[in-house]
């Protein structure tokens, strides 16, 4: 299970290189679950690269 884990988190942060990136990961991955189900399809679909460019997208829903 462990190595399971570790494996996504490893696919998940691949692109996180940095501490602050790797916040915004996390806080891009937590807003984007809070949203209701049709923005949160629409603003996934637009793969947004961080939590700021995902707010923006919500907002615009």
């Amino acid at each position: 299970m462990l190595t399971w884990i570790t494996d996504l988190a490893d696919k998940w942060l691949v692109s996180c290189t940095t501490r602050e990136e790797v916040i915004d990961c996390v806080i891009l991955e937590q807003f984007v679950n809070v949203l209701p189900e049709e923005a949160r399809t629409w603003v996934k679909e637009r793969k947004p690269r961080s939590s700021r460019e995902a707010g923006q997208l919500a907002e615009n829903f």
